[in-house]
């Protein structure tokens, strides 16, 4: 999936793998040098759409009222965010939101979930796809997030530490190099 700078201002992909509880972000904006990565662990009764909401929210959450500023076009009143995930049952169920469409699929997250992802919407104009066939974007993310998030289990012996969340920045030279 690419970034269009015509039509949008940032690309933000989300992934989730239910068998895991993972769920990642990757956000980069046309103002910015850098890609911000996040993934975090959920339990694995958690369903993908929670996953991918927790994914989601947390890429726009990265993105303070300032930079949003600074994303917005002549003409526009909100920055214009493309998202990206793998899962066509969560993009056409937040879609159908975004525009009230009551044959939309369900969206099957959380309920404590929905308010903070509403607000996070709100502040923006969302456009959601799925990738093109042969994209390996997404998969990349997932892999990332499978290297680097640490599974309790294997550190459950040590006393008070327990992962929750894992951030990486990347220059955007290290990203071109690496898709």
């Amino acid at each position: 999936m690419k970034l269009d700078l015509t039509t949008h201002d940032a690309l933000i992909q989300i992934a989730g793998d239910s068998h895991k509880g993972l769920w990642a972000s990757q956000a980069f904006s046309r103002t910015s040098k850098f890609t911000v990565r996040t993934a975090g662990q959920l339990p694995t009764s958690a369903s993908l759409h929670t996953l991918e909401i927790v994914a989601l929210t947390t890429a726009l959450r990265s993105i303070t009222k300032g930079m949003a500023a600074k994303l917005i076009q002549p003409g526009m009143t909100k920055p214009r965010i493309l998202v990206g995930t793998s899962d066509a049952s969560f993009a056409g169920a937040i879609s159908g939101l975004l525009v009230g469409d009551r044959t939309a699929p369900l969206l099957r997250a959380g309920r404590n979930f929905l308010s903070i992802a509403a607000y996070q919407l709100a502040r923006f104009n969302v456009e959601i796809r799925t990738p093109e066939t042969g994209d390996t974007a997404i998969l990349v993310l997932k892999g990332w997030a499978q290297n680097h998030v640490t599974d309790p289990k294997v550190i459950k012996h040590i006393p008070g530490l327990e992962p929750s969340a894992v951030s990486q920045v990347c220059g955007f030279t290290s990203l071109l190099s690496r898709f």
